[in-house]
């Protein structure tokens, strides 16, 4: 069977031995084919056909970057929720009751111990003392 289309069309083909090359052309001689055939439908169709269903079966494999992709985001998120729990949790954290009766007793709060402040005058030792 000949190799080009060139070469196929020189040896006088049949239009079942010229269909039959299609299937094997490259995309490029196909590509020369919907050109050259642009007067014979038929030839054209099947070279447009061919293409299509190649790039058609491309096409539905997925392309590698797109499952790594995926997963890059899918774990960017992950980190990012991580890194962020500490505002999340603040958000659904309640909130203590307000007590505004009149009778109820005001909460004493123990988050910050008293000081003792110490005046100068005081901290000197009396004279009278030994």
């Amino acid at each position: 069977m000949a190799q080009t289309l060139k070469e196929l069309l020189g040896s006088n083909p049949k239009e079942t031995q010229i269909l039959e090359w299609m299937e094997t052309a490259t995309d490029d001689e196909l590509e020369n084919c919907v050109t050259e055939f642009h007067a014979n439908r038929r030839f054209s169709s099947r070279a447009k056909t061919i293409l299509d269903r190649r790039r058609h079966r491309e096409l539905k494999e997925p392309h590698w970057t797109s499952m790594w992709g995926f997963w890059v985001i899918v774990l960017g998120t992950v980190f990012a929720v991580i890194a962020a729990w500490p505002v999340i949790q603040g958000w659904f954290q309640s909130s203590a009751p307000a007590n505004k009766a009149a009778s109820s007793p005001q909460p004493q709060s123990n988050s910050t111990p008293a000081t003792l402040k110490v005046s100068p005058e005081t901290s000197s030792v009396p004279a009278s003392v030994p």
